[in-house]
């Protein structure tokens, strides 16, 4: 389904409609069985040659066991940054509404081309999603926006089709699906793919760089400071000394959320840098113990 996207940049409503209708279907059908799949995203998404959905991709779901206290979560980290749920960051858990908020992100997908949650990296994209940081683009059908706003929920015992909301009878019973008809969904024949908003520039992918070739090259490099900003130069001589009564000075000076780059500090430096970035950063537990490196619009952690 990805390719279709970013081929013809976004669908339209009938298209939109219809799609979403068969996921509805196939979530059902998994949570039934007591399967939260955990990765639910375009790339996952297969069209037939009939054009009907197949879900795969199953390398990272979780059945989940009806006699244990896994019958409502499963806890590991898993999952793609832009369409994580909100309690897998915070709680380190999923449960079946889970993939209830992966829904509403391709829900939003599908209309605007590309997933609500954005940014250059996975930090910052963890970041909008705990914050519920999203916009709609202008035209945004109406009925689908309240669809997504009802799945994109922080709560997940508040996200349309969880159990704690009645299950998926009030999902399929909302106005944005009012024309479909669930009982012979997987016999009919799925609507031409028309594109509804032009396709965007933007590329998922092209926010990631290659961190691996991208830091090979910092082997060879120091930060030079100027007055208006942090150049890099070729190193040639000893690593700079810093005395141990400025080190702590140092440390003050430097942003709360990220540190400049230097490959050269001392041991004793990166621990107090490490100390202050955990200090200072809620989100300390993704840094596993390691020092964010940054360089320009690139943050990688090593």
């Amino acid at each position: 389904m990805l390719k279709y996207i970013r081929k013809i940049g976004s669908f339209d409503e009938t298209c939109t409609r219809f799609y979403s209708a068969e996921i509805v279907c196939a979530l059902e059908y998994l949570h039934k069985k007591g399967i939260i799949h955990r990765d639910l995203k375009p790339e996952n998404i297969l069209l037939n040659e009939e054009m009907h959905i197949q879900i795969t991709d199953f390398g990272t779901a979780k059945q989940l066991s009806s006699d244990s206290k896994q019958a409502a979560r499963a806890n590991s980290f898993v999952g793609t940054a832009q369409y994580v749920s909100p309690e897998l960051l915070t709680e380190k858990s999923a449960c079946k509404s889970s993939d209830l908020w992966a829904l509403g992100c391709i829900i939003y997908q599908l209309v605007a081309g590309l997933p609500p949650f954005r940014a250059g990296n996975e930090y910052l994209i963890f970041q909008k999603i705990i914050k519920l940081e999203y916009e709609f683009p202008e035209k945004f059908f109406p009925k689908a926006k309240d669809l997504v706003e009802q799945l994109l929920s922080l709560d997940p015992s508040k996200r349309l089709g969880c159990e704690e909301m009645g299950g998926y009878d009030p999902l399929r019973q909302h106005p944005f699906f009012d024309t479909i008809s669930w009982s012979d969904l997987h016999l009919q024949t799925p609507p031409k793919l028309t594109p509804y908003l032009p396709a965007m520039s933007e590329d998922d992918e092209d926010c990631y760089g290659n961190y691996d070739d991208l830091l090979s090259q910092f082997s060879n490099m120091q930060v030079a400071p100027s007055s208006s900003s942090h150049s890099l130069s070729p190193h040639d001589s000893a690593p700079p000394q810093r005395s141990s009564s400025n080190i702590e000075q140092y440390i003050h000076d430097l942003d709360n959320n990220s540190f400049e780059l230097d490959l050269l500090f001392t041991e004793e430096e990166k621990k107090l840098l490490l100390d202050k970035q955990t200090n200072g950063n809620p989100w300390h537990q993704f840094v596993e113990n390691n020092l964010i490196l940054k360089m320009g619009p690139v943050d990688k952690r090593k």
